[in-house]
């Protein structure tokens, strides 16, 4: 187990060399880890957000993506080698933002806005780079949370 106080760990994903990459709620920032053959993990790079409330966070292609409930939006960052995080942009999304998923095929993001009941849809531009397509309300949707794509 690692000790690493104040970090609040909130969500995880898998980027594409293994690494588990971390949203950390009570730093506001995005680290990246190596698994260890005895379960452990060895930090490799912790960026901050410099955004309010980083909670979810969601792999596409070769780009991670923070949703920052707190500000209302996503930072991007791209997996390098070694697991180093190199931003990629601040991108908005709206208020309240609860969750976020990538599609299967790696082009779009969906992003969850809770205050509003809202679903905003991003494409996966070249370099990271997020273009918001599309956004509707979904009735007696505020305050829910949870985003799938399918």
């Amino acid at each position: 187990m690692n000790a690493e106080p104040g970090a609040v760990p909130f969500a995880v994903a898998f980027d594409r060399q293994g690494h588990v990459v971390v949203a950390q709620a009570g730093t506001n920032a995005v680290a990246s880890y190596r698994l260890d053959r005895d379960d452990t993990l060895t930090r490799l790079s912790s960026v901050a957000t410099g955004q309010a409330a980083t909670c979810w966070i969601v792999a596409a292609g070769g780009e991670v993506y923070a949703a920052n409930a707190g500000s209302g939006n996503l930072s991007g960052y791209a997996t390098g080698a070694g697991g180093t995080l190199p931003s990629i942009g601040t991108f908005a999304t709206g208020a309240g933002q609860v969750d976020v998923a990538a599609a299967p095929d790696g082009r779009y993001l969906y992003a969850q806005t809770g205050a509003a009941g809202g679903l905003v849809a991003l494409r996966i531009g070249a370099g990271g780079t997020l273009t918001k397509v599309g956004e509707v309300t979904v009735p007696g949707a505020a305050g829910g949370e949870g985003v799938v794509a399918l």
